[in-house]
């Protein structure tokens, strides 16, 4: 409070101290105005009062001469002590603004000295706040160890044993408050994928089962929320790091899950679901187009519409690049290999249909057909997934129903080879 009053006081007198500068400079020019008419006024009035001779103008010269000179004389000492004047303003407020900030200063150590009693004293009553900061740091480290990598998801749910799984459930929700908190560290995004990834490879895994236990095809509705929390996830992956081109391509699938949804759980159309996937792995492969995951992606899309040629070429382009996303995946080069083989296969069908040569097709379906089940090294669930894709496949409608036409020794050849 004595602060506050002295900087008052000093502000007070500074403002005077400017108010008594002009005054006086202003009474000071009106006083030399004034001196500087009479001399002018008594010049004229000599002059026009003295005969008319040169010697005696020579005199009233003189004199308005001296009289000039008197004024230049007030005029100088008039500048020099208005620049005194000034400097002493000058000094006066340097001196009230130096107290000013000083002021300021002052409040903002008591503010800080404030916040810092506050915060020692919300730890004394609430201990989880000692060391929040690296509470949330280590949760989010735990549970990003958990969750499934970038490279996996088919086979991370195998492997995932259920102390794991409810741990994962359980750091899930004590690390929501980051959202609150507007954490902005690159970890959340990657939480956030994670998340997702883990929530997919729970509804795939449970459709699976679910489609199995009810072939009736009636689906639970904690199956549905599976696949709308993985999505809930990956999008906000997406929207906090653009530039996440493997959140991009989780993200993508999880609309392609949206869509097989019905509307009043997806809440949209699935027209605008397969818009999304597709626009989302075109901009995956703007960011890193040496990748094989968007092609493949996107190959699937295109064969889902029907596009079975345009389609075969997005796998054939995904083979000139080795690496999955930013590894090579040996797994998904299988799949890559196993799906050339179902395209391939559809199209010799339509060539046959067509009477056009057929043969060229029937030939590289076989190679890319062994070539995907070949030292199909996977966990036991996704192998026998694959297995029972290939016989669903082979039977009648199935995408490799004309190549087990053709060579059905070549299809019982494969099947083996996922036993």
């Amino acid at each position: 409070m004595v602060v506050s009053n002295s900087s008052s006081r000093l502000g007070f007198f500074a403002f005077g101290a400017l108010w008594t500068v002009l005054l006086a400079g202003i009474a000071l020019l009106a006083i030399t105005g004034m001196f500087w008419w009479q001399a002018w006024n008594l010049s004229i009035r000599a002059i026009e009062s003295s005969p008319h001779s040169v010697e005696a103008e020579q005199k009233v010269l003189e004199k308005t001469l001296d009289a000039y000179k008197t004024q230049v004389d007030d005029l100088e000492r008039l500048v020099s002590l208005l620049i005194g004047l000034s400097s002493f303003y000058a000094l006066i407020l340097g001196v009230s603004s130096y107290y000013t900030a000083q002021h300021f200063v002052d409040r903002s150590k008591d503010s800080a000295d404030e916040v810092e009693k506050n915060r020692e004293e919300m730890e004394k009553a609430i201990p989880a706040f000692v060391d929040f900061g690296k509470h949330i740091d280590d949760g989010l480290d735990k549970l990003i160890l958990l969750l499934p990598n970038e490279e996996e998801r088919d086979e991370f749910w195998e492997k995932l044993d259920e102390r794991d799984k409810q741990e994962i459930l359980f750091l899930e929700r004590s690390m929501a408050i980051v959202e609150h908190l507007d954490f902005k560290e690159m970890k959340v995004p990657v939480l956030y994928q994670k998340l997702g990834k883990f929530y997919s490879a729970w509804y795939a895994v449970e459709k699976e089962d679910e489609a199995n236990l009810n072939p009736s095809g009636r689906k639970l509705t904690v199956v549905r929320d599976f696949a709308i929390r993985a999505f809930f996830y990956l999008e906000r992956a997406v929207q906090r790091d653009p530039k996440n081109f493997t959140a991009m391509n989780d993200f993508g699938l999880a609309c392609i899950d949206m869509s097989k949804l019905p509307p009043t759980k997806s809440l949209g159309s699935p027209e605008e679901y397969l818009r999304r996937a597709e626009s989302t792995w075109d901009q995956s492969l703007r960011i890193h187009p040496q990748q094989q995951r968007a092609r493949y992606n996107k190959a699937n899309s295109l064969k889902r519409k029907g596009q079975i040629k345009q389609a075969h070429e997005e796998l054939q382009e995904a083979l000139k690049y080795n690496t999955w996303q930013n590894e090579p995946s040996p797994i998904h080069l299988k799949d890559i290999h196993y799906n050339l083989a179902c395209y391939e296969s559809l199209l010799g069908d339509q060539q046959e249909r067509g009477g056009q040569d057929w043969t060229q097709f029937l030939d590289k379906a076989s190679e890319n057909l062994l070539a995907g089940c070949e030292h199909y090294k996977s966990q036991p669930r996704v192998r026998k997934e694959t297995l029972k894709a290939l016989g669903d496949d082979c039977g009648n409608g199935g995408d490799l129903f004309w190549l087990a036409r053709k060579r059905p020794s070549l299809v019982d050849q494969a099947k083996k080879m996922l036993l």
